[in-house]
């Protein structure tokens, strides 16, 4: 939990797969899907984990705070094998909370 909260690294005694492993598969299946539908739109739902895993990737040593929930993170995937993240962890369309 400790490495988890400190967004470093589990140790290997945790027997998790590692963060890089976790991105190489979300990336292959990116790309995978980008390929196999050209210029359409994609949703692609991915474990509070996962995505952590990935925005990581993206904004490298900088600490993140996980998305919520059914929040909604954009990101355009080509040309190539690349991508870039458009939104990241919109809530907009969850309806607003009330005082019942």
């Amino acid at each position: 939990i400790d490495a988890w909260i400190a967004q470093i690294e589990l140790p290997p005694e945790a027997q998790a797969e590692p963060a890089s492993e976790v991105v190489e598969r979300i990336e292959s299946a990116l790309f995978d899907l980008a390929a196999a539908y050209p210029g359409k739109t994609v949703a692609l739902i991915l474990h509070g984990a996962s995505i952590r895993c990935l925005l990581k990737r993206a904004v490298g040593n900088a600490r993140i705070t996980t998305p919520k929930n059914v929040s909604m993170t954009t990101m355009v995937v080509g040309p190539g094998r690349k991508w870039r993240l458009v939104q990241v962890a919109d809530v907009s369309h969850m309806p607003k909370p009330t005082k019942e």
